[in-house]
């Protein structure tokens, strides 16, 4: 799988290179993960990360608590979104469903 940084993500919300977004438990919290059209390579998904320190042997990826906080964060980066998908657990159980954010 593919890693964005925050920069990366940003200008490519911003020239329309993703085609989908999707917010899943990670953690403590909800990361994004975006799905985008490479010409060469053909779809490809992508995680985003938080920038590593000279001592994290690996990166991270960046969560938010809620998929509110998360999809605020998005619209600060670009004004037009596309198709958002949050995966959220049921139950406790490993169970997932899948429901769109409108936009």
């Amino acid at each position: 799988m593919l890693h964005i940084d925050e920069q990366a993500l940003t200008l490519l919300l911003q020239t329309g290179g993703i085609t989908q977004i999707e917010l899943r438990p990670a953690g403590r919290g909800y990361g994004v993960f975006v799905c985008m059209d490479r010409k060469e390579d053909g779809p490809s998904t992508a995680m985003l990360i938080t920038a590593r320190m000279k001592h994290q042997k690996r990166k991270q990826p960046r969560t938010w608590p809620t998929t509110d906080a998360c999809v605020q964060f998005l619209k600060s980066k670009a004004q037009e979104l596309p198709t958002i998908k949050i995966d959220v657990n049921q139950g406790g159980d490993d169970t997932k469903t899948t429901s769109q954010h409108p936009q």
